[in-house]
């Protein structure tokens, strides 16, 4: 679902959920599939499965009537808008959890990807729309401001919250294929923290009643930016010893299959820090200690190096030019201090 690159709407309908008056107004009609209403939807959903912050999750345990639903879509079509009306439903239940969640549009696609069907639902929460209008007093110009009433997320705008489905799995698949696959993608921009109990209660756990399951790019993301934090906060005043582990942290990331956060403090720390640095990790919510490698994120991560320093002085360097000792040297000085040298570049703009 992730790999999706164009889509196919095939049906789409749009549900009006207002929270502040307890009440929904459900279509009977699906939405006429014209071309800015196939454009808006497909570019919202492409967008979100683009997301740095979409999830992989799992349904949990027991009835779950969303479930059923998506399920039941995907099995029988014809059934997609009364399915639709029931998603609708569910979460608008949530939403009364608390009046302080946002009124919105729910639209719901079942929509072709790689030659899969998927379902997508999007919160479209209302914002208000203002506009300029100008006004002659007295034969002068005045510009005000008009509202125009309520909109929903342009395509330019990333979206709070939102799922993308696939069809479940039966329960007589296999134990392998069960435990390594998830059934849905979300987004929940509203989230506070990493931890993946910690999405807003009532999309992810009373709407959804699913957990986070975490892919290979969440765990090295995570593993990657837990070690930074480590070394900014227990190696603050070891600048050499920090650089030494990130260093390193960047080679195991680059050139290893498996990584074992086991296996890296045993190799990088001291014998007195390495029971530390783990426990740091399950304090911040790391419970994956060995995991493969995501290359791709490695690769994006590393390739533009940004330097630092608490002067303000900031240096962007594409990772050859920071690797290129004839374009960017550094030297230890005293007190943690560095020189930095940046060689033989064509100033364009000198600022001012």
């Amino acid at each position: 679902m992730r790999t999706v690159k164009e889509v196919t709407i095939k049906n789409a309908i749009a549900h009006s959920l207002d929270n502040s008056i307890d009440s929904s107004r459900l279509s009977d009609y699906e939405l006429d599939l014209d071309e800015k209403v196939v454009s808006f939807i497909r570019t919202h959903v492409l967008k979100s499965l683009e997301d740095e912050k979409i999830r992989a999750a799992k349904y949990e345990a027991g009835r779950n009537i969303v479930k059923e639903s998506a399920d039941s879509i995907f099995d029988f079509p014809e059934k997609f808008l009364e399915e639709s009306k029931e998603i609708a439903r569910q979460l608008f239940l949530a939403m009364q959890s608390n009046k302080n969640i946002t009124s919105a549009d729910l639209i719901v696609s079942l929509y072709e990807g790689n030659g899969q069907n998927y379902l997508a639902v999007l919160k479209m929460d209302y914002q208000s729309t203002y506009i300029t209008e100008s006004k002659v007093i007295s034969g002068k110009t005045k510009i005000v401001l008009t509202d125009k009433g309520i909109s929903l997320p342009n395509i330019r705008q990333k979206l709070q919250k939102c799922v993308f489905f696939k069809r479940s799995i039966t329960e007589d698949a296999d134990v392998e294929t069960a435990n390594n696959t998830y059934d849905m993608l979300l987004i929940d921009r509203q989230a506070r923290q990493e931890s993946e109990r910690d999405i807003a209660q009532y999309f992810a756990t009373t709407f959804l009643k699913c957990k986070l399951v975490l892919n290979d790019k969440d765990r090295t993301k995570k593993f990657h930016l837990k070690v930074k934090k480590y070394v900014n906060e227990f190696l603050a005043d070891q600048p050499e010893e920090q650089k030494r582990v990130l260093d390193s942290l960047e080679v195991t990331l680059r050139n290893q299959q498996h990584v074992s956060a086991v296996e890296f403090s045993n190799n990088h720390f001291s014998e007195e820090q390495r029971q530390l640095f783990l426990d740091f990790l399950v304090n911040e919510g790391l419970s994956d200690f060995e995991f493969v490698p995501d290359k791709e994120y490695v690769q994006a991560k590393y390739k533009i190096r940004k330097i630092r320093t608490n002067e303000k002085i900031e240096v962007s360097l594409l990772d050859d030019d920071y690797k290129n000792p004839e374009k960017f040297s550094y030297e230890p000085v005293e007190g943690g201090r560095y020189n930095l040298t940046i060689k033989s570049v064509k100033v364009t703009d000198w600022g001012g």
